[in-house]
């Protein structure tokens, strides 16, 4: 996987997997390569302690693995999408960055939706 030096590259990528889950016109939808796909995209962001943006990818491998019927491994990513925010969430308390109604965590994930939807 390439190197992303900042978020619009990650978002550029999680967008580009994005476009090939999207139904053509005449063709069978196929989610089971964008669904490892993000699966890399949700490691190499892990790794790099991106834990808000693994947790986005986790969300989308949950996506695709709902479309395909695959009841357990949608479960198994939503509980790593559960664990990053899990992890973001304590590397913001221990920043000192926290507000009593984690307003800081909703509006980041706000934005980082509104980023993921807007094109």
């Amino acid at each position: 996987m390439a190197s992303f030096n900042n978020p619009e590259e990650i978002i550029y990528h999680y967008k580009i997997i994005l476009n090939k889950t999207k139904k053509k016109l005449f063709r069978k939808l196929n989610t089971l390569e964008p669904s490892d796909q993000f699966a890399k995209l949700a490691n190499f962001c892990q790794k790099n302690d991106k834990h808000d943006y693994a947790a986005l990818c986790w969300q989308a491998v949950a996506k695709c693995e709902e479309s395909m019927g695959h009841d357990c491994e949608q479960a198994l990513a939503h509980q790593k999408a559960a664990r990053q925010f899990f992890s973001e969430f304590k590397k913001t308390e221990s920043s000192g960055l926290i507000s009593p109604y984690n307003e800081n965590l909703q509006v980041r994930y706000l934005h980082m939706r509104l980023k993921f939807l807007s094109n």
